[in-house]
């Protein structure tokens, strides 16, 4: 929910949508608020720029102000309010799906190529940090391998330090026809941190992305 008056609660419709209203004073306040959890009051970030808000212990947004055109407002100035998820994820490996969970946490999230998804954090009381899994694409109807907490890689933040490409290095293993697990092999790949404003997205992608030293002596 949003509503720009503490006393109001503005209502939504088609995808999530409301109208604010005009806000009259520099220092406008927002109150945000997802079901079962408390009110926050959070101040109007200037046009273009973003600002970080818990919603929660887990649910962490980030709410930006980006200016709209005129030519489709009919030359009514306005701008567009939008709470987004501070943190997402996408996959471009091909051959693999891509696990993410929190820091000693053991639910994973998977991602097949060309996937993406939106990260809250899964336990309030566990380190603010991730940790990624990769496993071989599967036949369809075949179980997937159950990865092994071996195989998680180190744990890494999202902060404005971390920005940059990464190469990894994973023990993954095929499937044998039985079921079972197969022999373990190494599997490298590149980790890519990027910002904007209050917004981190990381991306797993081929080894070749990351910086490469190559001796031509």
């Amino acid at each position: 929910g949003l509503s720009s008056n503490p006393s109001v609660r503005l209502p939504a419709f088609g995808a999530g949508v409301s109208l604010c209203g005009e806000f009259r004073e520099e220092n406008s306040v927002v109150a945000l608020q997802i079901p079962g959890e408390g009110r926050r009051e959070v101040a109007v970030p200037m046009l273009g720029t973003s600002t970080r808000v818990a919603l929660s212990s887990l649910h962490t947004c980030t709410l930006m102000v980006e200016p709209v055109s005129s030519s489709s407002t009919f030359d009514v100035p306005c701008r567009l309010m939008t709470v987004v998820p501070t943190m997402m994820a996408y996959s471009e490996l091909p051959n693999f799906e891509v696990g993410i969970c929190q820091q000693l946490t053991h639910h994973i999230i998977w991602l097949g190529p060309g996937m993406s998804t939106h990260l809250y954090w899964q336990a309030p009381d566990k380190p603010r940090q991730w940790q990624l899994v990769l496993r071989p694409l599967t036949q369809p109807g075949k179980e997937p391998l159950k990865p092994l907490p071996t195989d998680l890689s180190l744990p890494f933040g999202l902060s404005e330090k971390g920005v940059g490409a990464y190469p990894l290095a994973f023990t993954t293993r095929f499937a044998l026809k039985d079921g079972r697990p197969g022999k373990s092999f190494k599997q490298l790949a590149c980790l890519q941190v990027d910002q904007s404003g209050e917004l981190f997205t990381f991306t797993i992608t081929e080894a070749k992305h990351c910086h490469q030293l190559i001796n031509r002596h």
